[in-house]
Parts: structure tokens; C-alpha cells; sequence
């Protein structure tokens, strides 16, 4: 897998297309924490950076 996405290949793509039985380390956890992460880094940027209030 890593050798695809380094390839450019989207990760959706590369799992369909050469990896569909295979179970990928870290995607599952990746996919289920996402929201909370982008929420986070939204945060971080409001107190820390003194970004502008805008929650995705």
C-alpha cells in the first residue's frame, strides 16, 4: 500500500484495485478518528495560531 500512495495512487483506488481482501493496518483507524483529528487541528489553529473562528 505505501508503495501505491507513494506511487500518487488515491487510497480508495489502490485498495480496490490491488488490495480488495486485504486488511490495511491503521486505515480503519484512520477512517474512524478523522472527524475527531480535523476538529482538533481546527482548534489547535483557533488557540494556538489565533486562527479564525470557522468549524468545518
Amino acid at each position: 500500500m505505501g508503495r501505491l500512495l507513494g506511487l500518487g495512487m488515491p487510497y480508495t483506488q489502490a485498495k480496490a484495485q490491488y488490495m480488495p481482501n486485504d486488511t490495511i493496518e491503521g486505515a480503519s483507524l484512520t477512517l474512524a478518528i478523522a472527524p475527531t483529528v480535523e476538529i482538533l487541528l481546527t482548534m489547535i489553529d483557533i488557540v494556538y495560531h489565533g486562527a479564525p473562528v470557522d468549524i468545518p
